[in-house]
């Protein structure tokens, strides 16, 4: 099996079956070998009739470990109980089988660590829409009791309507030692989590922080360096957010708080985005303001900006994307579309076949 190094970001796979692969795992036919994960390997897969999909085999020294089948059940069943529009559905699962597998939807879309790398930060106009996007899936996250608690850029999708969260709320504990797709991302979780705490909700916020530091400036919070070096810094040093839009900063700050009770709820945030997106009487918010763009072409100049980012043509579901929860007049169309589908866990998944 062929793997493609992307440099410090991680690993990409994207080959044929081997003669070694499985074909065929419950319902689905796997077509072709997606990425590699600490949970297990990915491929896309077709059932016999409906969507494609992305179907994760989960690794057999975990699915040997009993810890990892207590903790593996309940939490797909609970991620499958997560909806809303930025997040990547589990649509499928068999926890239980002697080979444990999960399916989530097919986001056909680079991930923002690949956007970024191949265009360069977001635009300015299209920040809100994404960290909207973001908080809005944590939000529902949260909402079913989950942590997502591996937040990065290559767990961002962007899909032609939006981001997508994927990869979010499965027992990585037992995965700690194991290499995969947190490997080259050690400057985005949490102070907590870096001292060997569990995740919970408002360590998501902090990686959330990290997460749109690099969408605006190409580069984590807390700079470049060693595991070591990055880890030290995000418990001991301020966060490097000078090249952050001056409306942005505050709140952003906010979720690299080093103490978790510092930091706000995924909800409160989605609140905040909305403020700066619109004043909610017809005017633009400031930051909108500042980047000239008049209330009513909001979300066609957010949608534009995005698709450029992504690299997709299509622009008719991002003009009629819908931020729920940022009320305002800048918001139109039915919302997004529902996704094709995704492959969890990628390092770097790439642009989807």
């Amino acid at each position: 099996m062929a793997l493609t190094t992307t440099g410090e970001w991680g690993i990409r796979v994207v080959a044929p079956l081997t003669s070694d692969d499985v074909r065929a795992i419950g319902p689905y036919q796997l077509l072709r070998q997606l990425g590699r994960g600490r949970l297990g390997d990915v491929f896309l897969a077709r059932p016999a009739s409906g969507e494609t999909v992305a179907v994760k085999v989960i690794r057999p020294e975990l699915a040997s470990d009993p810890w990892f089948r207590a903790q593996f059940g309940p939490e797909v069943a609970a991620a499958r109980q997560v909806g809303g529009a930025f997040v990547s559905p589990v649509v499928d699962a068999e926890p239980d089988g002697d080979v444990p597998w999960l399916a989530t939807a097919y986001v056909d879309g680079p991930t923002l660590a690949e956007a970024i790398g191949e265009r360069g930060p977001v635009p300015a106009e299209a920040l809100l829409m994404l960290a909207s996007g973001l908080a809005e899936g944590l939000d529902a996250i949260h909402a079913a009791g989950l942590v997502h608690g591996n937040l990065h850029p290559s767990n961002v999708l962007l899909a032609e309507d939006g981001p997508r969260l994927a990869d979010f709320g499965i027992a990585y504990a037992a995965a700690s030692g194991l290499p995969g797709e947190g490997d080259g991302w050690p400057g985005f979780s949490s102070p907590e989590q870096a001292l060997g705490e569990e995740g919970r909700p408002a360590s998501d916020i902090f990686s959330l922080g990290a997460v749109l530091t690099f969408a605006c400036t190409g580069h984590g919070p807390f700079g470049s360096g060693s595991s070591a070096a990055l880890m030290y810094r995000l418990v001991n040093s301020p966060a490097e957010l000078d090249s952050l839009p001056d409306e942005l900063r505050p709140l952003v700050s906010k979720c690299l708080a080093k103490h978790p009770g510092d930091r706000p709820a995924a909800s409160a945030l989605l609140a905040e985005f909305g403020a700066l997106r619109s004043r909610g009487d017809g005017r633009p918010g400031p930051m909108v303001a500042a980047a000239g763009v008049e209330a009513g072409a909001l979300a066609v100049e957010e949608a534009a900006s995005l698709a450029g980012l992504t690299g997709l043509a299509g622009l008719t579901g991002l003009a009629g994307a819908r931020v729920r929860g940022v009320a305002g007049p800048d918001t139109v169309g039915p919302g997004p579309a529902s996704p094709g589908s995704v492959d969890p866990g990628l390092a770097s998944p790439g642009r989807r076949p």
